[in-house]
């Protein structure tokens, strides 16, 4: 042991490698930064006891004296703890950079108002199983400023001690190979910074070496000579400085060793243990002279601790009391136990008292049981809900007084369970909705049996026992009987069940005197076919690409070995589309501004469905897509049960697009993306799971994919003019359309000789199954302009660009009779054309006012007009089905 008290005494430090016991710099309160300045022990390697700093000022980094320090052993702690920095003012970083291991007991660190980098690190990896008590967070606030970890890509290992060091890790992938015999390596397989065994001359061996001697302290191989210079000496080829229990210390011929002894062992006084070191103070005590209290709540390691340091008590004097420890299942850490005197008793009554212990199972070893002797008091148990009853009972008849109902209260004892033997409950599944119980029943023709079966969740977040107490009433299913078979019936397939059977014994009076509760039998139902999976997120992502997201049923998802995915294309039927004149129509009901909801649904899954929250949203962006309440696959039972679907499609193409899909999907899978489906259209996706050749039903989707920016554009335009004035206009379709085609708009820009103005285009309607021709005669000017314009589903016009066409130059006279020709035809056509115009498909008028413009798109020409802009505006029913193509 080492302790520290001034920088003289620090000093002394210089060249140590090992410290034998516990390290302790504590009370240097008047020194300060400038104290530590060029203060460093480099050599220092590992400590075998513990390492505490207390109230050191001055001191910004335990790393600035240490840095090189690997290894804290714990064989000596301060309760729990083997690290501890408590109330250091100016301590701003650990900075124990290269420390890989504490072996026992975890850290603490407390009352540093300046001291960061403290969550920084991950201390598990450290001191594992262990428990940690870090700086509270008010504390702290300023260090939200320091710079974060850097050190990895892998989370698992991005931990530092500050912005410049990154901790290392025995179990880190990165590191190089190493001798068997090393725990870590750095700069070769041999140059071990840790070893696996043992240690001598600083390397790492497997056993020490002929004329050496093990110091089990650390571990190290050495000689006599050095075993002596630390005031040991060699006992059983190992270096000790007291002799074990039953032995001696002696001296012969000037040499010490021990010897065998009688009447050595030792005694100790009142034993209350709550700590690893409280435990530790229990080591070769054999008489208690007193009493003996155990109250280790939930220390991590304590049972091991306890069967290592009470093994030899045999005698207790007064009573033994043990309470609210957690980890404690059974007493069997006190295996030579043979005597309790009970000369004083707890509360003049007790000698012994068992009680909140939640997770107590077995009482004294049979050995123990069968010998141990108790001399005054009684038993007091209570709240011992997983000990079986029985074994109290057993128990009991050991005490020279019989306890009563208030010392063992009936039906707070082993109503967990517990009692492993008891009725030898047996669970036989005969198939998936049933089971039967059989047990064997107590000879007593008044007891009675209740069996308790309910659900267990798939995947519980506690380690609780699944027990009635710990679920409403009506969630476990009771049956009272006396019969030792009982049948279970309506049961859900491929579901697990836990059962337990209470037993009651009534007195003639028939009040309860004895309840007790087997342990818990747990039991799967197989399956048929699996449910279906949920589709959590449906989203096109692309023009041609939609993604699926789904998750599965949390009782089906260890059956399930693929799933089954069939796209359909869904598209507006023919007659539909020919219902409505779209020439005559200018407002559009296909139209529609962009609805993302139609691209992208989010959906909650229902809790018996797995859910990986807002994590998994990735496939659209949340911020346009709100995440709706679940909804079951199934709208009832009903439902479910008598739904029949259809079976999956054939695979085809429509063009260079999918029309039917199907898909098989191998291993577990969450996530797909479905390539090359059609611009702007309708797809209906269905998804099932399945186990082996059993598929479940399909649970269903529509999503619409993205509108293309390159579809709805005629791909080539042929236009010319002959020296009549005849213009010819040809085109061939777009290559790709955003959803049906619903007409063609050629558009006629004739530009004046005066002034070169445009003037406003003359219109004409084609449906997609007319000729892609027009021959049309103008009044002539000096050049047009002609383009093609589609109306699609996913916009009213989408135009080509402007073709120029100019008119070739004529003769005068010709000229002339042209003219005239044209003004006396005008007078006729005006008589003709107005009755017959309402039944013209083409219209080569000008309106002069545009009631259209409030619809068309910002894209458009503002003068494009026609003859459809006068017609009334009205819907057409669309119907869903597959295209007649």
């Amino acid at each position: 042991m080492y302790l520290v008290q001034s920088l003289q005494k620090l000093q002394h430090l210089k060249d140590c490698v090992v410290i034998l016991g516990n390290l302790r710099v504590l009370f240097m309160e008047k020194a300060n930064t400038s104290s530590f300045q060029n203060i460093s022990f480099p050599e220092l390697r590992e400590v075998t006891g513990f390492v505490a700093f207390y109230r050191v000022s001055g001191l910004e980094s335990v790393g600035q004296l240490f840095p090189n320090l690997r290894r804290i052993r714990g064989s000596q702690l301060i309760n729990n703890y083997g690290l501890i920095l408590h109330d250091m003012p100016n301590l701003r970083e650990v900075g124990l950079y290269n420390l890989l291991k504490i072996d026992r007991g975890g850290v603490i660190i407390w009352g540093g108002p300046h001291t960061c980098y403290v969550d920084s690190i991950n201390w598990n990896a450290i001191a594992p199983g262990t428990r940690h008590m870090l700086t509270y967070p008010e504390m702290t606030a300023h260090c939200n400023t320091v710079k974060p970890c850097k050190c990895s890509v892998n989370k698992e290992f991005n931990y530092c001690w500050n912005s410049k060091k990154c901790q290392h890790f025995l179990s880190d992938p990165k590191l190089e190979s190493c001798n068997p015999e090393c725990l870590e390596c750095r700069g070769g397989p041999d140059k071990c910074t840790l070893c696996r065994h043992y240690t001598y001359q600083g390397h790492c061996v497997p056993q020490c070496p002929p004329n050496t001697i093990l110091l089990p302290d650390n571990q190290y191989c050495i000689t006599i000579e050095e075993c002596n210079y630390l005031k040991g000496w060699m006992w059983n080829n190992t270096c000790v400085f007291e002799c074990p229990l039953y032995y001696k210390k002696v001296v012969e011929d000037g040499s010490v060793t021990c010897a065998e002894c009688s009447n050595c062992q030792k005694t100790c006084l009142s034993l209350v243990i709550d700590s690893l070191s409280s435990i530790q103070q229990a080591y070769r005590c054999v008489y208690i002279r007193g009493s003996l209290t155990i109250n280790v709540r939930s220390v991590p390691g304590a049972v091991k601790e306890l069967k290592k340091y009470l093994r030899h008590i045999e005698v207790v004097h007064d009573y033994i009391m043990i309470y609210g420890s957690l980890v404690i299942k059974s007493l069997d850490f006190l295996p030579s136990l043979q005597h309790i005197g009970g000369r004083t008793l707890e509360k003049n009554s007790y000698s012994v008292i068992i009680y909140d212990m939640n997770k107590l199972q077995q009482l004294f070893p049979t050995n123990v049981m069968s010998r141990l002797a108790i001399d005054r008091g009684k038993l007091k148990m209570y709240n011992n809900p997983m000990l079986c009853v029985d074994k109290i009972y057993d128990f009991e008849k050991k005490f020279p007084v019989r306890s009563n109902e208030i010392d063992i209260p009936p039906g707070i004892n082993g109503y967990s369970g517990g009692c492993e033997d008891l009725l030898r409950l047996k669970i036989q599944v005969l198939n998936e909705t049933s089971a039967i119980v059989t047990f064997v029943p107590y000879d007593n023709v008044d007891v009675q049996y209740t069996i308790l079966y309910a659900r267990v969740p798939s995947r519980s977040h506690t380690n609780k026992p699944i027990v009635p107490e710990t679920c409403s009433a009506s969630e476990w299913f009771v049956i009272h009987t006396k019969e030792s078979s009982v049948l279970l019936t309506s049961l859900r397939p491929a579901t697990t069940y836990a059962v337990c059977i209470e037993t009651f014994v009534y007195s003639n009076k028939s009040i309860e005197t004895y309840v007790a509760r087997t342990s818990m039998v747990n039991f799967t139902t197989p399956f048929t076919k699996p449910e279906p999976p949920f589709i959590q997120e449906l989203v096109a992502t692309s023009a041609n690409t939609v993604g699926v997201r789904w998750v599965d049923h949390r009782d089906y998802q260890k059956h399930i070995t693929s799933y089954q995915l069939d796209v359909t294309l869904i598209d507006i039927p023919d007659k539909d589309v020919k219902a409505r004149d779209h020439c005559n129509v200018g407002y559009n009901i296909f139209d529609v501004k962009e609805d993302y909801s139609r691209h992208a649904v989010v959906l909650k899954p229902p809790e018996k469905y797995e859910s990986c929250g807002q994590s998994c949203l990735t496939l659209t962006s949340l911020g346009k897509t709100a995440i709706e309440e679940h909804f079951d696959v199934c709208d009832s039972d009903l439902d479910c049960n008598n739904y029949e679907e259809n079976p999956p499609p054939k695979n085809s193409s429509y063009g260079n697009y999918i029309k039917t899909l199907i898909l098989d999907i191998n291993g577990p899978k969450s996530v797909l993306h479905i390539h090359e489906l059609a611009p702007f259209r309708d797809y209906r996706i269905r998804l099932r799971a399945c186990a082996g050749q059993r598929c479940s039903r399909s649970t269903r989707g529509v999503i619409r994919t993205l509108r293309s920016n390159k579809a709805d554009i005629p791909t080539a335009i042929y236009s010319s003019i002959n020296e009549t004035g005849d213009i010819s206009i040809k085109w061939d379709p777009p290559e790709e359309t955003n959803g049906p085609l619903f007409a063609y708009f050629v558009q006629i820009l004739s530009i004046t000789e005066e002034d070169g103005n445009l003037t406003s285009p003359d219109v004409w309607c084609f449906y997609p199954n007319d000729n892609r021709s027009l021959v049309v005669r103008l009044q002539l000017g000096e050049e047009f302009k002609i383009r093609i314009c589609t109306s699609t589903l996913a916009s009213y016009s989408t135009c080509s660009e402007w073709h120029s066409l100019s008119a070739p130059e004529f003769e005068l006279n010709l000229l002339l009779a042209s003219i005239l020709f044209s003004i006396i035809l005008s007078a006729v056509s005006l008589s003709i054309g107005y009755f017959y115009n309402r039944h013209m498909n083409h219209n080569d008028g000008i309106p002069l006012v545009d009631i259209t413009s409030m619809y068309r798109s910002e894209s458009d020409p503002p003068n494009v007009v026609m003859l459809s802009d006068f017609m009334p505006i009205y819907s057409v029913p669309l119907t869903e089905a597959l295209l007649d193509y």
